[in-house]
């Protein structure tokens, strides 16, 4: 569950970030193009977002597979 608790994590701190920020975005767009603060923060938090689920999804235990088993992940 750690990638998309991650991922709703990270969802929310963007919606609030973005929701303080707004008004200075709405007054100066271009200021927030530089790769640092709200747009690094953003673009990081899209990668975490878009990767959570594909992450999960190969972190879980596969049927029929037990600790025992031989090919079973560590």
């Amino acid at each position: 569950m750690g990638p998309l608790l991650g991922a709703l994590v990270m969802l929310a701190d963007l919606a609030a970030n973005w929701w303080i920020q707004w008004d200075a975005v709405l007054a100066d767009p271009v200021a927030y193009l530089r790769p640092a603060g709200l747009s690094a923060i953003t673009a990081f938090g899209v990668f975490v977002i878009v990767t959570a689920l594909p992450l999960y999804r190969v972190l879980l235990p596969r049927r029929g597979m037990t600790a025992s088993d031989p090919g079973a992940r560590a």
